[in-house]
């Protein structure tokens, strides 16, 4: 079975109306466009994690590649001191497709309640390139080390309360 630019090339051929080169141009700029922007990314990528060294929580390229951003404010929003009285004490997960430009790629985001600000507020954010357990794996290992991390530098015991609400039905497909 044919892929990529040699499929298109042939599809566009058997139609019989001149239009294969049109198909083909448009095919070289997207892979051309999608070529420059990952130049592009890893140029500033090394740049960015410089002048914004806490932002960056976890990173791993390849087949898998997951990158965790999470600021000090989001970490300290992921610890309650107390049980809030309303049903508000978990986490709220939640992975968009769509958001970035390939769109198997996925914005994950790990959010709780502020008592304080009277709203869900973001915990961490988590660019993937993939919906696998592996990249849930990441995203949720980096929630709960921040958690872990946050809770310890308030002199808070780190125990099971600080991680119920977090549904890990991914590690089945893993």
């Amino acid at each position: 079975m044919q892929t990529g630019l040699a499929m298109n090339v042939v599809t566009s051929r058997r139609r019989g109306n001149g239009a294969w080169e049109k198909d083909l141009l448009s095919s070289l700029h997207s892979k051309f466009l999608v070529y420059l922007r990952l130049r592009i990314f890893l140029t500033l990528y090394p740049r960015f994690e410089r002048e914004y060294p806490d932002f960056v929580k976890f990173k791993t390229f390849g087949a898998t590649t997951v990158i965790c951003l999470q600021t000090g404010f989001m970490r300290e929003q992921m610890v309650k001191d107390d049980i809030l009285d309303e049903p508000v004490n978990g986490l709220v997960n939640d992975a968009a497709h769509g958001w970035w430009a390939i769109r198997n790629n996925l914005l994950m985001s790990s959010s709780s309640y502020s008592p304080n600000l009277a709203c869900w507020v973001p915990g961490l954010f988590s660019y993937t390139n993939g919906a696998s357990g592996e990249h849930f794996y990441y995203h949720f290992l980096t929630l709960f080390e921040t958690i872990a991390f946050e809770a310890e530098s308030r002199g808070i015991v780190v125990c099971d309360r600080l991680f119920a609400g977090v549904s890990l039905f991914f590690f089945l497909s893993w």
